[in-house]
């Protein structure tokens, strides 16, 4: 990434104001859409206004957007996955500890194929592209890697909070903790390789064995 061109959004603030203002009109326009679809169509509105955004004020640097993107070493894909996998497993483990099972959330065994696409794709391919695509991007530009990574680690994070009455407060610390974890590896993997495959490969292996484990136990 050239740090001397600097592209939108390349600071906290913005990534975070951006974040609310597309995430609140998604939540907005589905609000009477049936739950089957719900998710779906949120993931596509938000897909579409951050494209519009990002592109939108960079247009006179779109030439700048484009990274090269050969296929990386397999050590770039296999450390992060075998990560993914141990971060899974104590994930579940503490959860079991603490009788928290998935905080309220139906057993994946009753879900739709559409509720399945939305965690296992739509999910994965838009989050990358909003945290890693767009705000690492734009951060990378501005501040040093460690710093950029926290940041866009904590914001996903702190997204991925469970808001449900049923869901304990020790739960959802090690859920924020869990995606704040998975977001350094998704991150990571986004700043040493140049392109937004792996990552977003990584975050559909995350998503898949997180539920096939919630559907097993």
């Amino acid at each position: 990434m050239n740090v001397h061109i600097r592209i939108f959004p390349n600071r906290i603030y913005q990534c975070v104001i951006l974040f609310l203002i597309i995430s609140s009109i998604a939540v907005c326009a589905i609000a009477d859409i049936s739950n089957e679809i719900s998710n779906i169509l949120m993931y596509a509105i938000m897909f579409v206004l951050t494209a519009i955004a990002f592109y939108g004020v960079n247009w006179k640097k779109r030439h700048k957007l484009l990274r090269a993107s050969p296929f990386p070493p397999p050590k770039a894909i296999i450390y992060p996955l075998l990560a993914i996998l141990l971060l899974e497993l104590i994930y579940k483990a503490i959860l079991y500890f603490i009788g928290a099972g998935d905080m309220g959330a139906e057993h994946p065994k009753s879900y739709t194929a559409l509720m399945l696409l939305s965690i296992t794709l739509a999910g994965p391919i838009v989050e990358e592209f909003i945290f890693r695509g767009v705000f690492l991007r734009g951060l990378l530009t501005r501040y040093t890697p460690k710093t950029a990574i926290v940041a866009t680690s904590l914001l996903f994070s702190l997204v991925h909070c469970n808001l449900a009455p049923e869901a304990s407060m020790a739960s959802n610390v090690t859920a924020v903790i869990y995606a704040f974890l998975m977001g350094i590896i998704f991150s990571y993997s986004y700043h040493k390789t140049p392109t937004l495959l792996i990552c977003t490969l990584l975050h559909i292996v995350a998503n898949t064995t997180s539920l096939a484990a919630s559907a097993w136990f």
